[in-house]
C-alpha cells in the first residue's frame, strides 16, 4: 500500500479554528515539487496558502473549492516521491475531525505562556486594512511584500482585489506592480 501524508488545515493562531478553501492550485493526479503552493485557504484573520512537504503527488482532493475544514482536519492526501504506487490508496478512510480535534482542543485550550505574534501587530507601520474602505483586505503577507517594495496603502487601495469577495491576492499585486513599471519604463523613453 502507498504511503500517504494528509495534507491538513494547520494552526494559523489563537482563536482561528476553521478555514475555507478558496482555490486549488493543483489537481489530483498532479505531480508537484517541494514548497509548490497546494491550495490558497482563507480565515477569518489571514489569507493563506497550503505548500506541498515533498516532492510527489497529489492522489486525493477531499474538500473541494468553497468547503469549510477546521484546524486539523485532512483536506487532501499526498504521495512522496519514491513511494510505491497504489490505485486504492486515495479511496482509503479519513479521520472525521470530530475524532482529531480533542487533542487539538486540549492544545488550544492550554495556557501559551510565550508571547503571542498578535501582541506586536500594533507596531506594524501600516494601520489595519479596515480604515481603507469596505471590502479592502490585505493579507498579513501582502503586507510586508507591499512595505518590502515601498509600496503605500493609498496605492494598495487603488488595486481591484480578484480574490475571495474581492480581497486583493498575490496576482494582483504582481501585475499591479508590472502595470507600474511598465508605466516608468515608458515616461523614461520619451
Amino acid at each position: 500500500m502507498a504511503t500517504l501524508t494528509e495534507i491538513r488545515i494547520p494552526s494559523m493562531g489563537e482563536g482561528i479554528i476553521e478555514a475555507s478553501i478558496i482555490r486549488w492550485l493543483v489537481g489530483e493526479g498532479s505531480t508537484v515539487e517541494q514548497d509548490t503552493p497546494l491550495v490558497e485557504i482563507a480565515t477569518d484573520k489571514v489569507d493563506s496558502e497550503i505548500f506541498a512537504p515533498h516532492k510527489g503527488k497529489i492522489r486525493k482532493i477531499v474538500k473541494k473549492e468553497g468547503d469549510i475544514a477546521k484546524v486539523g482536519e485532512t483536506i487532501a492526501l499526498f504521495q512522496p516521491e519514491g513511494t510505491p504506487e497504489d490505485i486504492s490508496a486515495p479511496d482509503r478512510e479519513i479521520t472525521p475531525p470530530s475524532e482529531q480535534m480533542p487533542e487539538k482542543e486540549t492544545e488550544i485550550l492550554s495556557p501559551q505562556p510565550q508571547s503571542t505574534p498578535t501582541e506586536k501587530i500594533p507596531s506594524e507601520p501600516y494601520p489595519p486594512a479596515k480604515d481603507h474602505g469596505p471590502g479592502f483586505f490585505l493579507s498579513p503577507f501582502l503586507r510586508k511584500v507591499a512595505q518590502d517594495l515601498g509600496i503605500g496603502m493609498e496605492s494598495l487601495a487603488s488595486i481591484k482585489g480578484t480574490g475571495h469577495e474581492g480581497r486583493i491576492t498575490r496576482e494582483d499585486l504582481y501585475a499591479f506592480l508590472k502595470a507600474r513599471q511598465q508605466g516608468h519604463e515608458n515616461l523614461s523613453a520619451e
